[in-house]
């Protein structure tokens, strides 16, 4: 459990154009409002990573994914978010031109990563990052992602602005990444079972969660 005034606290923190680290279920997260091109910044640099790249983005919904979505995939994401979400399942999608500009510190491609995730912690700061939290995970480039509060790294405690301790430990295993901005396609196999997702989408009648 995480008390609830940690979670106030960094959610005020996130608000107010901090960054901070905070558990997922997948693994623990960096960042901070997706908006932000000073939070982007920040996480770059945390990172050790040199040019800007897209980071995933947590929502708090499927109704603020969809908003962001362009028209074209919002019915592919429908159909994945009955089935995965909440839950390791990042869908990369093309972004409407207003949120296109709006998320191009964090997405600077015109497209985005959505993730809903299960963790309640998550949620709960991606609604206070104005409906998109930098999901990052919380390692600089190269290093390990952890899993557990106890694994993260010195250097990035220090320099962010809050870390939030959460029990038990997150899930330790990435999310799925299926990228919907051409045929489907399966970048990373995480969590969720690649096949039955991809299924899904040719049959999207034909299973249930």
């Amino acid at each position: 459990m995480i008390p609830p005034t940690a979670l106030q606290q960094a959610g005020d923190l996130v608000a107010a154009g901090g960054l901070v680290l905070y558990p997922t279920d997948t693994l623990y997260g960096m960042g901070g409002d997706a908006t932000s091109a000073a939070v982007s910044a920040r996480v770059l640099a945390l990172k050790g990573l040199e040019t800007p790249r897209p980071f995933p983005i947590l929502v708090p919904s499927l109704a603020v994914a969809r908003a962001a979505t362009a028209a074209e995939a919002r019915p592919a994401l429908d159909v994945l978010a009955r089935f995965a979400w909440p839950g390791a399942l990042t869908v990369i999608v093309s972004l409407t031109p207003d949120a296109a500009q709006h998320l191009a510190p964090a997405a600077p491609t015109g497209t985005a990563g959505f993730r809903l995730p299960a963790h309640p912690a998550a949620r709960y700061l991606a609604a206070r990052a104005r409906g998109f939290l930098i999901g990052t995970s919380a390692n600089p480039a190269g290093g390990p992602p952890p899993a557990e509060a106890t694994g993260l790294d010195s250097s990035l405690v220090e320099a962010s602005d809050a870390w939030v301790a959460a029990a038990p430990p997150c899930g330790g295993r990435a999310s799925t990444v299926l990228d919907l901005t051409a045929s489907p396609v399966v970048l990373r196999a995480g969590d969720q079972a690649t096949a039955d997702l991809l299924r899904l989408l040719q049959n999207p009648g034909g299973m249930r969660p």
